[in-house]
């Protein structure tokens, strides 16, 4: 590969690389459904996030992330949040169940 995996610049424009790791278990979390948080993820950050998935047991899946380094690090920043605060997240496909239960306000008319 013609660039290094920890933040070496490749080729012009300021664009950087870096790797996430990140259990196996959170990648639904990051991915969402249909890949909707990790598409918010990427158009928030401005960063573009790969996941390799196809790591051996046990090992941390990869998410590689490049882009201008402010946008690297508020993807990681992102990421982070997402495995820490868990489903209720603040980005799309987060927050709590879309039936949990509780009735709306003024649904019943006047």
């Amino acid at each position: 590969t013609p660039y290094g995996q920890y933040g070496v610049a490749a080729g012009g424009g300021g664009t950087e690389i870096e790797v996430f790791y990140a259990a196996k278990n959170f990648m639904g979390r990051i991915i969402g459904s249909k890949g909707v948080t990790i598409n918010d993820l990427q158009r928030r950050s401005g960063a573009d996030l790969q996941i390799n998935q196809d790591v051996p047991p046990g090992r941390e899946c990869e998410i590689t992330i490049r882009g201008p380094r402010p946008a690297i690090e508020t993807a990681k920043q992102m990421l982070r949040e997402i495995i820490e605060v868990g489903p209720n997240h603040p980005y799309a496909g987060g927050g709590p169940p879309a039936n949990s239960g509780g009735y709306q306000q003024g649904a019943y008319g006047q």
